[in-house]
This record gives C-alpha cells, sequence and structure tokens, in this order.
C-alpha cells in the first residue's frame, strides 16, 4: 500500500491504527453496566428485584374471588382422582348451591391451588409466596427467551426487568387468583422458546422441540384464554427474522399447534358448552369498536402514568361517542402506534416488539370477543412485554448515535425502574383485605352495585352491621333487583331482630 500511494510506510501504518481506534460512542457502548455483568447476575438481579417488588403481599389475605376459587372450593381441598379429574370438567370456581357463573376453563390454575392446599392449607402466605416465585421464574424465562430471539442483552434485561415489576401486574401477583396470567405466560415463553430452537435445529431434535413447544401450549391454554394468539407470535417472528437468520420452515412446525387447538376447542366445549362469555352479536360493531377507542387512552396512561389502579373499571354508555374527546385521543393513538410500527419495519427488533403488543393486545379490546368487562389492568399483562421492547430498543438505538443519549440512557432506565418498583410496592397495599380492595375501587367506581354488595357482605362478617346495612342500600339504589343485595338485607334484619330478642 506504501509503493501503491506513494507514502512512507510509517505513516500509512499509522493510518491503518486510526482506522481500528473505537469511536466515542462504541466506547461508551462497551461501558454500559448491562453489559459489563455477567448474565448469570443479571438473572439474579432480576430474581431479588422481582421477590422484593411484591414481597409485602406476604402478610395479605385473601380477597374477592379467592374465597369462591379456593377457600370455599371444594375442588381446591380434595386430592382425590375423582376430585382432580373434576378439575378438568367444570368452569373455574363454579361451586355447587353457589350463585356463580364462569366462563373460564382453567383447570391448570385450580390444580395449582390444589398443590398449594396441600403445603400450606388455609394460609393465604403460602398462596402469595407461590405468586411471587412463578413471577420471578416468568420474567427469568422471558429474559433468556429475549436473549435468544433478539441477540441484545440490554434489551432482553430492561424489557424483563419492567415486565416483572409494573404496577399494572399487581392484580396478576398481589392477587391470588390473578394467577391465571403469570402461569399462562410461563407455558407460553416455555413454548416460544422451544418453537425458536425447533427453527435452528437439525431434523430429528427438531421433531423433540415441537413436541415439548406444542405440550406446553396446550398447558397454556388450559391455564388461560389469551395463550391461543400465541401462534401468532411464532409466524410473526418467523416472517420478521427469517432472512437475517436464514429460517426455514415446513407445516410440520405448526401441526402440533393446530391439533393441539382442535383438542382444546372439543375440550372446553364439552366442559362449559361454549367458547365465549357471549355472542358478540349482542353488542353492534360500532359499539365494541368504540369502546376499544375509550379504552385505549386509559391504557397508555396506566403504562406511563400508573396510578389511579383498581379491579372494577366500568363507563358510562354515553362515553361511547366519537364527540367524546377520549374516543377521538384514542383513534389518533391507534393511527401514531400503526405509523411508528410502519416506519420500524427496518428494524427487526422494533417491529418484532410491536407484533407482540398488537397480538395480545387487540384481543382484550372487546372487539372480537366479550370479556366480563370494558377494561383490565391485568390485562396489559403479557401485552406490555412488546411494548418495553419497543421502548428500551428506541431509546437504545438512539443512545448508539448520540453520545449524549448514551451517557443518560442506562441511568434513565434506571430511574424510571426504582420509580415502577416504588409505585408497584405502594399500590399493592389495597389488596391487604377486602375492605381496602373495595373501598379503593369504590374512589373511581360508584356505579358497580356489585362492589356495595361485597363490601356490605365483608362488614357484616365483621360484626359492622351499620355500614353493612348502608353499603347494601347503596347497592339496592342501583339495582332494585340485586338479589345478592336483598339476601343480605333480609338476613341483616333478621339478625338485628335476634340480638334485640336476646337482650329481652
Amino acid at each position: 500500500m506504501a509503493k501503491k500511494f506513494n507514502c512512507p510506510r510509517p505513516v500509512v501504518e499509522k493510518y491503518i491504527e486510526s482506522l481500528s481506534l473505537k469511536s466515542p460512542i462504541s466506547e461508551s457502548h462497551t461501558s454500559r453496566l448491562v453489559l459489563k455483568v455477567p448474565t448469570i447476575f443479571l438473572t439474579l438481579i432480576l430474581f431479588f428485584l422481582t421477590f422484593l417488588t411484591y414481597s409485602n403481599s406476604l402478610r395479605y389475605g385473601f380477597v374477592w374471588d379467592d374465597i369462591i376459587q379456593i377457600t370455599e372450593n371444594p375442588l381446591v381441598k380434595d386430592v382425590s382422582l375423582k376430585g382432580m379429574t373434576q378439575i378438568f370438567k367444570q368452569p373455574v370456581g363454579v361451586i355447587k348451591g353457589k350463585d356463580y357463573t364462569s366462563y373460564s376453563y382453567r383447570p391448570v390454575q385450580t390444580l395449582s391451588f390444589n398443590l398449594d392446599h396441600r403445603l400450606w392449607g388455609n394460609n393465604p402466605a403460602g398462596y402469595h409466596f407461590m405468586n411471587i416465585m412463578l413471577q420471578c421464574l416468568t420474567a427469568i424465562f422471558l429474559f433468556i427467551l429475549l436473549l435468544k430471539l433478539l441477540n441484545d442483552r440490554e434489551i432482553a434485561f430492561w424489557a424483563s426487568a419492567f415486565f416483572a415489576i409494573h404496577p399494572v401486574q399487581i392484580a396478576a401477583v398481589t392477587y391470588i387468583s390473578g394467577r391465571a396470567e403469570i402461569l399462562a405466560s410461563l407455558f407460553m415463553i416455555g413454548a416460544f422458546y422451544a418453537f425458536y430452537k425447533s427453527l435452528a435445529s437439525e431434523t430429528q431434535k427438531r421433531a423433540v422441540y415441537l413436541v415439548i413447544s406444542s405440550s406446553t401450549f396446550f398447558l397454556s391454554l388450559l391455564t388461560k384464554e389469551l395463550s391461543v394468539v400465541l401462534p401468532l407470535v411464532f409466524v410473526a417472528y418467523y416472517f420478521i427474522y427469517r432472512r437475517q437468520k436464514n429460517y426455514k420452515i415446513s407445516w410440520i412446525h405448526f401441526a402440533g399447534v393446530f391439533i393441539v387447538l382442535a383438542v382444546y376447542i372439543a375440550v372446553r366445549l364439552r366442559s362449559l358448552g361454549a367458547l365465549g362469555q357471549g355472542a358478540i352479536g349482542q353488542v353492534p360493531l360500532g359499539d365494541r369498536i368504540l369502546g376499544a377507542l375509550l379504552v385505549i387512552p386509559y391504557y397508555a396512561r396506566l403504562l406511563f402514568l400508573p396510578f389511579g389502579l383498581h379491579m372494577a373499571w366500568q363507563f358510562p354508555r354515553a362515553d361511547l361517542s366519537l364527540l367524546n374527546s377520549i374516543v377521538v385521543l384514542g383513534a389518533l393513538l391507534v393511527i401514531l402506534l400503526v405509523v411508528f410500527a410502519w416506519l420500524s419495519k427496518k428494524s427487526t427488533c422494533i417491529l418484532f416488539g410491536w407484533c407482540w403488543f398488537f397480538i395480545f393486545m387487540v384481543p382484550v379490546l372487546n372487539i372480537f370477543v366479550l370479556l366480563n368487562g370494558p377494561m383490565a389492568e391485568h390485562w396489559l399483562y403479557n401485552a406490555c412485554i412488546g411494548l418495553f421492547i419497543v421502548m428500551v430498543s428506541l431509546l437504545l438505538g438512539y443512545a448508539s448515535k448520540n453520545l449524549f443519549v448514551q451517557k443518560i440512557a442506562e441511568p434513565l432506565l434506571g430511574i424510571f425502574l426504582i420509580y415502577f418498583t416504588l409505585t408497584t410496592w405502594h399500590s399493592s397495599e389495597i389488596w391487604k383485605d377486602e375492605i381496602s380492595l373495595y373501598k379503593n375501587i369504590l374512589k373511581y367506581s360508584q356505579h358497580d352495585p356489585n362492589i356495595f354488595n361485597n363490601l356490605g357482605a365483608v362488614y357484616t362478617k365483621k360484626g359492622m352491621l351499620n355500614e353493612a346495612e348502608e353499603n347494601f342500600k347503596k347497592a339496592l339504589e342501583l339495582d332494585p333487583n340485586h338479589k345478592n343485595a336483598l339476601s343480605n338485607l333480609r338476613t341483616l334484619e333478621r339478625q338485628r331482630l335476634g340480638e334485640t330478642a336476646n337482650e329481652n
């Protein structure tokens, strides 16, 4: 080269050496803590961060559906083969003689409660401990999965950490009956990991991984209905990464999935007699779309400013209007999300994150499937993973081009993580007992007679009869024909008459 360009050899060598020097940006990149910490330590950080965040729930009791699904559920206490078999023959929480309707088929969740009862009896601390441990495992397995899928330690760690401790997860982790979300996600992550391994494996090993993937997918379906969308995530990942990773796919990759879906539908129909909660045609399509647009801004706010958390989101019928500014804002957010997703198509990581988010988000918007409410915080449990992948990828991607952003990126992520952790710790206090839970709901929603009736029933158990009567009457003001409130009020009056007679 020195002869060709007629330059002294030392000059050429110095020039070549200068080309090998790293830029300030790349030096800054390698100085970031997450890249220096060994993977095993990042895993331990995830475990302890998650456990500590939810550890205050170890002193909480059973609340709301925990009563019907656990403490009063004979199937949870039945260890006989007949009892275990019965779990697979009926909806979750349905007990003979109890006025409780359920369209949820979740036998694996009930089996987990059965195991809890063998270990802890009726001690709620044991059930809460199990929920926390399952959340720790799910966060760790998500980290391992994202490491493989995305080939980026920073994105994998930060997305998994935000998923683990974000306040919208409280209703899934701190609420014992919310365990279906955690278990289903754990099984889905296992199924996805096995599917990923099948893409890059030899024919012999591929079959083994596909059997594992189909089996864990079936377990996720028996835990939570939302798992049915997981094959769409498989498809999205394959088409986004097929060129980059030279994947080849055939019908055998999805044969097991379709067989599992067919078996699940057959089992569900036999046990419930229906696939869903109600005929989707009962609600006009226009109302369903308006309802979805109405809740989207609230979901967005919960993800970034998670305050005002509660378990019974309700909206007046009058809010379903294009004249409602919240609905208009929802429509604008949808347009922006679609545009951002389209503009991100060149970034495989960000595009995959958007696909994950949309695939898990759309089913909980009440457009194609009717759910038991307009919205719920724990319905973001799986969808938020995709959004965290997108947000972290965008920040770190911009940081790779800007030295100042690189310097503040990791501290900024750390600040958000601390903020969400402290918010989760503080907000979970509302779950410590039923009075706290129902009072918190009534701060935000005064239109649900069931909440007033439930609070009245708790007051009755505690002997606070005046407070109980007040809440039963409020329930009847909202619904004069509310059967449980009428029955509870009559029982309360008889109880008072009995006490008066005893005094005389």
